[in-house]
């Protein structure tokens, strides 16, 4: 039925119709494999480039491009750029520049050879700095799909320079511009699963709310990887008895990024344990013991004021160490995301300071005697 509502749409001349129709046609997860799409280009699409508008040509052909072979992809994406119609279109031609300087990223993440990765890259940096710049000046509306294809490539870029905090930041953004209908099952899996570990892996990454909240991480229920979404949450809540029963099940390879990483994850639900603990106490009882610290992180007490001073550093909390008492005086907290949980607590701390300030004005009124009144 798609394929005939093209067709009368085309015998029609009904070209805004069918440009409408062709940018759902190629986004069916039908289209998700197969060759399907590239043949509908190559005997279809391709004779209407001066029909169509510019930048729905471009994002159709550009969703055609996914079932090239990835070096094959690149040459396919850059002969779009000499269609005059994309050519003389400046956000036709960002869309195109992002998609291909994110295709040379994963082409270098393919090459052993130096030189000549170093050179992919350098070209596809220059893809990627061009299209910025037509965004930036054009006097157009930027789409959000312009906009979410520049920050997947500046994603691939991340990844090419073992980033994760880079990576987790611009796919946040990517996110932020993109319908995750209009993405394929398998690929948002890949995609929350990439976005979890890099948001693990981070060293300055310590807020999972805002990602454990949002819908990609849902897709990771009922697969393989549906732990990832446990282990995360075991972080958000500083969870360090969730965390090692996460672990201990964990079959991966010698060469996974979390096994490389571990030293640092340990280090990092400790630091999130202590973050807990000051957030459990009302606001104006947070001195805390080394050794309250000690059994929330599971350290021995001697390496308690470096995990604090750690925090400190990365500017999780502010406060004061006292070391003749062994106490940690903290004073501010880093606002975070919350869960349900944690905002019930927050709920009930909230009330327990309005019945103090209402107790204290209450025994205020009832000392004041008529002539301070006066």
């Amino acid at each position: 039925p798609h394929y005939q509502k093209l067709l009368q749409d085309y015998e029609a001349k009904l070209w805004h119709q069918l440009t409408l129709e062709l940018e759902a046609f190629v986004n069916l997860p039908f289209f998700s494999t197969g060759t399907e799409l590239i043949e509908l280009y190559e005997k279809f699409l391709s004779t209407l480039s001066g029909k169509l508008n510019p930048r729905s040509y471009a994002r159709v052909a550009v969703a055609a491009s996914r079932q090239i072979p990835l070096t094959s992809r690149s040459s396919f994406l850059s002969s779009l750029l000499d269609i005059s119609t994309i050519a003389t279109d400046g956000l036709a031609v960002s869309l195109v520049r992002s998609h291909l300087a994110r295709v040379l990223f994963e082409i270098s993440l393919e090459t052993t050879d130096k030189t000549q990765r170093s050179e992919i890259i350098k070209n596809a940096k220059e893809h990627l700095s061009f299209a910025n710049n037509l965004m930036e000046t054009s006097s157009d509306e930027v789409d959000n799909v312009c906009t979410a294809a520049y920050y997947r490539a500046c994603a691939t870029l991340a990844r090419v320079k073992d980033d994760p905090q880079e990576f987790f930041s611009m796919m946040l953004k990517f996110l932020a511009y993109t319908q995750l209908e209009k993405l394929h099952d398998n690929e948002k899996i890949q995609m929350a699963m990439e976005l979890g570990i890099s948001a693990l892996i981070g060293e300055t990454i310590y807020n999972f709310g805002e990602l454990l909240q949002h819908p990609l991480l849902g897709c990771l229920k009922g697969t393989a990887t549906e732990w990832l979404g446990a282990l995360m949450t075991a972080f958000s809540q500083g969870n360090i008895d969730q965390y090692v029963e996460v672990v201990s099940h964990l079959n991966l390879p010698p060469n996974h990024a979390l096994l490389i990483n571990k030293q640092l994850l340990d280090q990092k639900i400790a630091i999130l344990s202590l973050i807990e603990l000051v957030f459990s106490k009302p606001a104006d009882d947070r001195i805390i013991s080394f050794d309250m610290i000690s059994k929330a992180s599971r350290l021995p007490a001697e390496e308690v004021e470096l995990l604090v001073m750690k925090a400190q550093s990365l500017g999780l909390i502010r406060g004061v160490i006292d070391q003749v008492s062994r106490t940690v005086s903290v004073t501010w907290v880093q606002p975070r995301i919350l869960n349900l949980d944690q905002i019930s607590s927050m709920n009930q701390r909230l009330k327990i300071w309005i019945n103090n300030v209402k107790n204290s004005l209450l025994l205020m009124e009832n000392q004041t005697t008529p002539e301070l009144i006066e």
